[in-house]
């Protein structure tokens, strides 16, 4: 406490902060996060940094409470009516991490501005923080998500596709919670701006580099990037207001059904956040032998394979693409696309000195195969 009072008597709060005594809660707080971000000592170096940042985090400690701060300003003005320690009779560095009435915990904004999840709030004892309130809020920020449509491949035979078929169909799905019907909170839903990035949703960092000073923004975790937080969130749903569910429906497959073909039903999908409508789950149909006839027909039972083999003319400026079978070749002709081609590597001396594109043959050829072979291989 003498250490409090020593340094309570010797700076000025609003002046560490650099805020007038009339300001803000929120120009306060304003205040402390950008002091913090720029005098942590993991990013400034700076000799003196991690001392200037206890005198701001002590500073921050009073004049974010309405009670300590009237203290505070009173002992400034002289009254000898009032306590000369602006603590009272607690000492707000007792434990490892602080919070203040208006919800701010140091350990968790410097947790969401990246500085690692073990940091604590230590430098005024000697035993690091093992808990942190932002674990439990990090399950509470508000997510406004949407419904989702789900796809589920469902596999059929040819007498199943033929002459139609009820089927049962098992999958998870995101439904409204049961808990709290949907609302996310134990009552009714209501929200609070996050205290760590003031409703903002992102964290914007300086960082004290060699050749200066850097700024990166990123996501806050404390909120997920909505700048909200629910409150009094239902347990079960953990504020979401959904919760997974698995399920099994009954699937009727109309007679003729045949590969590709989709079978929708409606709000059985997923649900989004806070009684947001379900959308819609999709039965895809697969038909393995349709898919082995639509191969055939693509040519998938000609004989051999396709080899194809790149010729570059390099004395000719053409690219060449021949398809060689193995079979028997019989060209049907041949054309010819300008500057269709790749670059030329021997085009700057024989296009007089410019690199252009070479001109791309294209050869069409008939397979021909044999009666005997294809007698052969069944063909």
């Amino acid at each position: 406490m003498g250490m409090c009072m020593a340094s309570a008597q010797k700076t000025n709060y609003y002046d560490i902060l650099g805020v007038s005594q009339s300001a803000t809660s929120s120009e306060i707080r304003k205040a402390f996060q950008q002091k913090a971000r720029k005098l942590h000592p993991d990013i400034n170096k700076a000799p003196d940094a991690e001392e200037r940042f206890k005198e701001v985090s002590e500073a921050y400690a009073v004049l974010s409470d309405e009670q300590k701060r009237r203290r505070y300003d009173a002992s400034l003005n002289g009254n000898p009516f009032m306590s000369q320690s602006p603590y009272g009779s607690q000492d707000p560095f007792a434990q490892g991490g602080f919070s203040t009435p208006d919800g701010f915990d140091l350990d968790d904004f410097l947790r969401a501005a990246g500085f690692g999840p073990n940091i604590g709030f230590d430098f005024f004892t000697q035993n690091p923080s093992s808990t942190s309130s932002s674990e439990s809020l990090h399950e509470f920020a508000y997510q406004d998500i949407e419904g989702k449509d789900i796809t589920v491949l469902l596999h059929l035979d040819d007498k199943q596709a033929k002459q139609g078929c009820t089927k049962k169909i098992s999958y998870t799905h995101f439904v409204a919670c049961d808990a709290c019907h949907g609302l996310g909170a134990q009552e009714e839903l209501q929200t609070l701006n996050c205290p760590i990035c003031d409703g903002k949703g992102t964290l914007e960092l300086d960082f004290v580099m060699l050749l200066g000073m850097s700024s990166h923004t990123m996501v806050c975790s404390h909120c997920k990037g909505s700048g909200k937080l629910i409150v009094n969130p239902c347990a079960n749903c953990a504020g979401s207001g959904r919760s997974l569910k698995k399920d099994t429906v009954e699937v009727l497959v109309p007679t003729h059904t045949h590969d590709g073909h989709r079978i929708v039903l409606k709000h059985k999908g997923h649900a989004g956040t806070y009684n947001k409508p379900a959308h819609d789950l999709i039965i895809e149909c697969v038909v393995a032998s349709e898919r082995l006839i639509a191969a055939e027909r693509l040519g998938a039972r000609c004989l051999g394979f396709v080899i194809p083999i790149l010729a570059i003319g390099l004395y000719t400026n053409t690219l060449y693409y021949n398809f060689v079978f193995p079979a028997i070749l019989v060209i049907i002709g041949t054309t010819t696309l300008c500057k269709r081609g790749i670059v030329h590597p021997l085009g700057w001396w024989r296009n007089a000195g410019k690199a252009g594109y070479t001109p791309l043959l294209i050869s069409f050829c008939l397979t021909v195969v044999p009666v005997v072979i294809r007698k052969l291989l069944g063909l």
